[in-house]
């Protein structure tokens, strides 16, 4: 995963992405995270979080492989970032990262995953119908949502629970988009609705 990317290979990746620290001082309560399409059926995993007063971005690129594997199950993508990065800032390369093996959900879990999301106060023909919109073009925006990224995230699992496994992967989504910068995301949270 990230093999070896050069600072030059690592801008070109995050131009396809659009994420910003939640309006949060420390690590834990500020993080972000965003799935990203990228060129050659690669992905890029994104997470910006605020340390020492500055915003701070972390990009992993993962192969499709990976993702299909997981089939939604973000967890042991996201155990990457429990702690903030020790890598100084632009060095030339960073060694690849490794991600523990984890499993798809069961189907215990699935249940969960799409209950929780009904708990939103959605019910399942709106949640398919949203789910119909993230996958058009246009993608869903979803403005003023609580500030809380576990709870977005749980919103993105409920909806990727309602996909086939295979096609979980292209449920991209950002937990809380940059207003400055586009993107392709088929699930995005934004501030508020004056974006």
């Amino acid at each position: 995963i990230s093999d070896h990317l050069t600072p030059q290979d690592a801008s070109l990746w995050r131009g396809i992405t659009s994420l910003r620290p939640m309006d949060a001082p420390d690590f834990k309560a500020s993080r972000a995270f965003g799935i990203f399409a990228g060129p050659g059926n690669r992905f890029v995993l994104a997470c910006a979080y605020n340390q020492a007063g500055k915003p701070m971005y972390e990009y992993v690129v993962l192969p499709r492989e990976l993702l299909t594997a997981l089939a939604g199950n973000l967890t042991p993508l996201l155990a990457l970032f429990d702690s903030p990065s020790t890598t100084p800032p632009n060095i030339a390369r960073v060694a690849p990262i490794k991600v523990e093996a984890g499993k798809p959900w069961t189907s215990a879990q699935r249940r969960g995953h799409v209950e929780t999301l009904l708990n939103f106060g959605i019910d399942m023909p709106r949640a398919i119908h949203l789910l119909g919109a993230a996958l058009q073009e246009r993608g869903l925006m979803i403005y003023d949502f609580p500030t809380d990224t576990e709870a977005r995230l749980a919103m993105i699992r409920g909806f990727m629970a309602l996909l086939p496994a295979p096609a979980r992967p292209d449920l991209t989504f950002s937990t809380n988009r940059h207003e400055k910068t586009m993107t392709q995301a088929r699930i995005v949270f934004a501030p508020n609705s004056t974006v």
